[in-house]
């Protein structure tokens, strides 16, 4: 007599686990490369945007503002027409947001590889999390500090764009882990 040959119970339940296992890392792995992708992006965006501000306040001969929005994730930028440096709407240049799922961090001092003077008040650095002033002039383009650009998914990446004041750079870093790469 000849047994019927075909698949155990047993053997089908092991493919489907090992399946479900693939497809879970598979997943795993596609989340965390759309997040850091969404992230890097977030980052170049705004860098882009902040190097875009001399030229923006150069061609208007007006003080250009940014303001940081941790609750919105979003910053704005305003051209002060009327040389009061104050926040109006009607100075309102461009809102950017955010992509979900990346937000600002607080930067109330610098990391410390980084080379960037900072002035304390209170016994925190100056940080421009909130605001941060471009002026016309060859002197005075930028206040100085930084934002950190984060998503909570990826605790080992973190980026980093900071200002130097004495030197008129913006400079644009990347935490990997152990270290910061300038990009």
């Amino acid at each position: 007599m000849k047994k019927d040959q075909g698949f155990t119970i047993l053997e089908t339940v092991i493919v489907i686990v090992v399946l479900g296992i693939l497809t879970a890392q598979t997943l795993y792995i596609y989340k965390n490369s759309v997040a850091h992708t969404t992230l890097e992006k977030a980052a170049n965006t705004l860098y882009t945007e902040l190097r875009g501000l001399r030229p923006i306040s150069l061609k208007n001969d007006e003080l250009v503002m940014v303001q940081f929005s941790d609750d919105a994730e979003q910053y704005k930028i305003y051209v002060d027409k009327n040389n009061d440096t104050t926040i109006q709407e009607s100075e309102l240049y461009k809102t950017h947001r955010l992509p979900s799922p990346v937000t600002f961090g607080i930067c109330q001092e610098p990391p410390s590889e980084l080379m960037f003077d900072y002035q304390e008040q209170n016994g925190l650095a100056n940080d421009w999390k909130t605001m941060l002033l471009v002026a016309p002039n060859s002197r005075r383009q930028y206040s100085f500090g930084g934002v950190y650009l984060t998503i909570p998914t990826l605790p080992n990446i973190t980026y980093f764009i900071g200002i130097n004041a004495d030197m008129q750079s913006i400079k644009l870093f990347k935490w990997k882990g152990s270290s910061w790469i300038e990009i």
